[in-house]
């Protein structure tokens, strides 16, 4: 049987705030200098082989700062 564990919601909010800001860091950089990255190539599985581009890691780093933003609050603002 599984035992009662109990989360810390904060410190799990704290741990995906520093997980998103990177993420975006990273995205951010790909997006300013206009880098495109190719997904797995030559297979046939519905969008691979397709390439990823530079505006789409600008909307994804976007979210993931959005998002570091509400990790963030819930986990170093928030009593």
């Amino acid at each position: 049987m599984l035992s009662k564990m109990k989360l810390y919601w904060k410190e799990i909010f704290k741990f995906l705030s520093g997980v998103a800001l990177a993420g975006s860091l990273a995205d951010l950089q790909l997006y300013l200098n206009h880098i495109s990255i190719p997904f797995v190539a030559n297979i046939s599985i519905p969008y691979f082989g397709s390439i990823f581009t530079w505006q789409e890691f600008g909307l994804r780093g976007l979210a993931d700062f959005i998002l570091f933003i509400v990790f963030f609050y819930y986990g170093f603002i928030k009593k």
